[in-house]
């Protein structure tokens, strides 16, 4: 599938989890959990947003690093909820 593909129909939903999550919950394993995706489409979504320079990977503790979102990912993030709200209005 085409990266533009995978970013529109799954990374929306992960950007927006991101977005509304604690940051301690925001790692690949508890991320592809809560929105039912397998834990390799997550990672492989969330080094592409690491690449648009969307989120910074950040320690948690020893072995798992976290996604934060940086500035202009939250500004994308921001902007789909309000798209999103519209759709579902």
């Amino acid at each position: 599938m085409e990266i533009n593909k995978i970013f529109f129909f799954r990374g929306t939903d992960l950007l927006i989890k991101i977005r509304q999550s604690n940051a301690k919950d925001c790692y690949g394993a508890k991320l592809a959990k809560m929105l039912n995706l397998g834990y390799a489409r997550v990672n492989q979504l969330l080094f592409l947003f690491d690449k648009l320079k969307l989120v910074e990977f950040v320690s948690l503790n020893k072995r798992t690093k976290g996604a934060m979102l940086t500035k202009k990912g939250e500004e994308i993030a921001d902007n789909l909820i309000a798209i999103m709200k519209k759709i579902n209005a």
